[in-house]
């Protein structure tokens, strides 16, 4: 894993992301805790770090 990859998804679009997943959650009635969740486990693996092993 190098800690110097570009990556793939900045951290604006991760943002723009959840934003997205958040507003499935209350389109689909689900609740803010999965929301909650997903947030932590994002932050546990950044969607920004997915693709570097590849490199």
């Amino acid at each position: 894993l190098k800690s110097s990859a570009t990556p793939l998804i900045s951290h604006h679009d991760n943002a723009q992301l959840h934003r997205c997943v958040l507003a499935i959650c209350l389109l689909e009635d689900l609740s803010q805790t999965l929301y909650d969740e997903f947030v932590a486990l994002s932050s546990l693996f950044p969607i920004s770090t997915a693709y570097d092993e590849g490199q």
